[in-house]
């Protein structure tokens, strides 16, 4: 995947969530977590995607429920946080861009002394 592609695919979302197709955004979201082999991200999916099919069963069962605007705008902001988390994530692994270099840069650490290691042990 190269980044036009991985662009495409967040545009996508995007379009999904806009378009009130959010079984379409969940399904692009799951397939792009499953290809970053990003696990934690899955799970948040699918326990939004739970969330998303109980409030489906209660509108159908016709419960109204008081705080249904809020738990579908909350749902929302989530899928939309995960679809930019996802790209940055693989920006930050694939990405060619200054940015994403010294980011990658920074998150090579130097290894820990003994003594930084007997500090850290004492701290906790």
């Amino acid at each position: 995947m190269n980044l036009n592609e991985a662009t495409k695919i967040h545009a996508d979302i995007l379009a999904f969530i806009e378009s009130y197709r959010l079984k379409d955004a969940f399904d692009s979201l799951k397939s792009w977590a499953a290809s970053l082999q990003n696990w934690i991200a899955a799970e948040k999916i699918s326990e939004l995607e739970t969330n998303y099919k109980y409030m489906i069963h209660y509108l159908v069962e016709g419960n109204k429920d008081p705080e249904q605007q809020k738990i579908y705008q909350r749902l929302v902001r989530d899928i939309y946080l995960l679809a930019d988390d996802l790209l940055e994530q693989w920006q930050t692994r694939n990405s060619s861009s200054v940015f994403f270099e010294r980011v990658r840069m920074a998150n090579v650490r130097q290894p820990l002394s003994i003594e930084e290691y007997q500090d850290i042990i004492i701290r906790q």
